[in-house]
C-alpha cells in the first residue's frame, strides 16, 4: 500500500506540475483529471504532498488563455464570515462558462496565498472543499483558482471573498545575560503570555553557524546552554513560539556574548640556535595550558629542525585555547646556525682563500725552484738577476693558475701552462728567453736587458 501511495503521489505531482506549465505535454493516453483529483482528495497523505509541491516552488498558476478559449465565472462562499484560527471552514463554489457548468475542472484554494485545498467540480460545475483556517491576521483572503490543463478550449478564472479570523495575540520574553564566560552554562529565560502549551524553538546564531533548541513551554521555562561548544564572540538568540489552535505566534530576540578570558604568557629563548641540537625555550604560562613553540611556521618537538636554515628566526610559543580562555602567544628573535651549511661555507671560503690569498713564502719557495732547474752552480754572471725576474713572473701567473712552478719542468713548458694568464704574453716569452740565455749560453745580460725585463714584469 505504501509503495503505491507513493507512486499515486508522484503522478499528481506530475499532473500538477503538467497544469502550471505553459508548454503542452504529448499525451498518447487521456488523463481523468476526475479521477486523479478524487484519488487526492481521498488520502490526506497526497492532498499534503500536492500542496506542499505547489508552496514549495512558488509557481506562478496564472497562465495565458489561448486565443479562442471560452471565458470562464467562477463563484465563491464559504459557510462562515467569520471563523476561529485553527478551525476549518467549508468552502464552495462554481464553476461555469457562458452559463454552462465546467465539469470535472481541478480547484485550487489558497488562504493568504498558500494553497489550502484541492477540490474538483461535479457535473454542475459545482467544488466543495474544507480549509483549515491557519493564519493569523484580522481579515484573511481565500482564493479559488482554475488553470486549464493546456490545450483545453476554456480560459483560466478565479475568484476571492475574504473571512474575518478570530485569533487570540500572545507575547513571548525572553531574558538573558548581557555577556557568558566561555565554558559556562547561558541561562535563558523563556516567558509567555497567556500561558498557552506549545512548542518554542530557540535559535542561537552568531552569523556562520546556529544552536537550535526546542521546548515545549506553558507559562515560563528556563533553557541552559553549553558553551564550551561555540566559538567566542556575539550572538543573537531568537525564539519562536508556534501557532498553536487560536493562538497566534510569537517570537522574541536578545544579544549575548561569549566572552573567554586572556591567559598571560612569555617566552625566553637563547640569542643562537644550533640546527639539530635541542632548543632550550622557556614557556610561562598562566593559567597552566597546553602550549606549541614553533621555529617560523615549523612546530618544534624539543629539537631545532635539521633542515633549519642558517639566518635570523622567529621563535613563537602558541598556548591553545581551553574554556574559558583564548589562545594567546608570544615570540622572540632569534639566529639559527645550520652546521651543515656552515661547514659547506668554510670549505668553500678555505678553498677560495687559498687560491685568492698569496701564499706565504711562495715566491721563495719558486725563487729556489727555478735555481734547481738550472742545474748549475754557481750560476754564470748576470743570470741571477734574471732568474729572479722569472721567478717572480712564474709566481704572480702561478697563483692566477692555481699551479705552482716545481723544478721537474722547463722555464718553456711551465710558461706554455700558465701563459693564458699573462696580460701580455710577449712580455713573458721575453723574459724566458732572457733567462734561458743567461743560464745556458755564454751571453751576460747587459743592464738595460735586465731593466726592459723588470719594466715587462710589471704588465703581466
Amino acid at each position: 500500500m505504501r509503495r503505491l501511495a507513493v507512486a499515486l503521489a508522484f503522478a499528481a505531482v506530475l499532473a500538477l506540475a503538467a497544469l502550471i506549465k505553459p508548454t503542452a505535454p504529448t499525451l498518447t493516453t487521456p488523463v481523468d483529471l476526475r479521477a486523479l483529483a478524487n484519488i487526492i482528495k481521498s488520502d490526506p497523505a497526497l492532498l499534503a504532498e500536492a500542496a506542499a509541491f505547489l508552496n514549495q516552488t512558488h509557481l506562478n498558476v496564472t497562465l495565458p488563455a489561448p486565443p479562442s478559449a471560452a471565458p470562464t465565472e467562477m463563484a465563491i462562499g464559504a459557510n462562515a464570515t467569520a471563523a476561529r484560527a485553527g478551525s476549518h471552514v467549508a468552502v464552495s463554489g462554481d464553476l461555469t462558462s457562458r452559463g454552462r457548468p465546467v465539469a470535472g475542472a481541478l480547484i485550487a484554494i489558497y488562504l493568504q496565498g498558500r494553497l489550502a485545498a484541492l477540490a474538483q467540480t461535479d457535473a454542475r460545475g459545482v467544488f466543495n472543499a474544507s480549509v483549515y483556517i491557519s493564519a493569523y491576521v484580522p481579515l484573511a483572503n481565500i482564493t479559488a483558482v482554475y488553470v486549464p490543463p493546456p490545450g483545453s478550449p476554456y480560459a483560466p478564472s478565479s475568484a476571492s471573498i475574504q473571512l474575518r479570523v478570530l485569533f487570540n495575540a500572545t507575547e513571548l520574553a525572553l531574558s538573558a545575560p548581557a555577556a557568558v564566560r566561555w565554558g559556562d552554562p547561558l541561562r535563558i529565560e523563556i516567558r509567555q503570555s497567556p500561558p498557552v502549551e506549545r512548542q518554542v524553538v530557540v535559535a542561537l546564531s552568531n552569523g556562520t553557524s546556529t544552536v537550535v533548541l526546542r521546548a515545549v513551554v506553558r507559562d515560563e521555562a528556563v533553557l541552559e546552554v553549553p558553551t564550551a561548544g561555540l566559538s567566542p564572540g556575539n550572538y543573537t538568540i531568537n525564539a519562536t513560539a508556534q501557532p498553536e489552535g487560536p493562538w497566534a505566534p510569537a517570537s522574541a530576540s536578545a544579544q549575548v556574548a561569549v566572552a573567554a578570558a586572556e591567559p598571560q604568557i612569555s617566552l625566553r629563548a637563547p640569542p643562537v640556535l644550533v640546527a639539530g641540537a635541542p632548543a632550550p625555550l622557556e614557556v610561562y604560562v598562566e593559567p597552566k595550558l597546553a602550549v606549541a613553540t614553533f621555529l617560523g611556521g615549523t612546530p618544534l618537538g624539543g629539537y631545532v629542525p635539521l633542515e633549519a636554515p642558517t639566518g635570523p628566526a622567529v621563535v613563537r610559543a602558541v598556548a591553545q585555547a581551553a574554556p574559558p580562555y583564548a589562545s594567546a602567544q608570544a615570540s622572540a628573535q632569534v639566529f639559527v646556525v645550520n652546521p651543515m651549511q656552515v661547514a659547506v661555507a668554510a670549505v668553500a671560503l678555505f678553498v677560495a682563500a687559498r687560491r685568492l690569498r698569496p701564499r706565504r713564502g711562495g715566491l721563495e719557495e719558486v725563487r729556489r725552484e727555478v735555481a734547481e732547474a738550472a742545474g748549475r752552480r754557481p750560476l754564470p754572471e748576470g743570470a741571477e738577476a734574471a732568474l729572479d725576474l722569472l721567478a717572480e713572473a712564474f709566481h704572480v701567473l702561478g697563483e692566477r693558475a692555481g699551479v705552482r712552478y716545481n723544478r721537474m719542468m722547463t722555464y718553456r713548458e711551465y710558461a706554455a701552462r700558465v701563459g693564458s694568464y699573462a696580460r701580455d704574453g710577449g712580455c713573458l716569452k721575453k723574459i724566458v728567453e732572457l733567462a734561458e740565455r743567461s743560464v745556458y749560453s755564454p751571453h751576460v745580460p747587459t743592464s738595460q736587458e735586465i731593466s726592459e725585463a723588470r719594466i715587462c714584469a710589471g704588465r703581466l
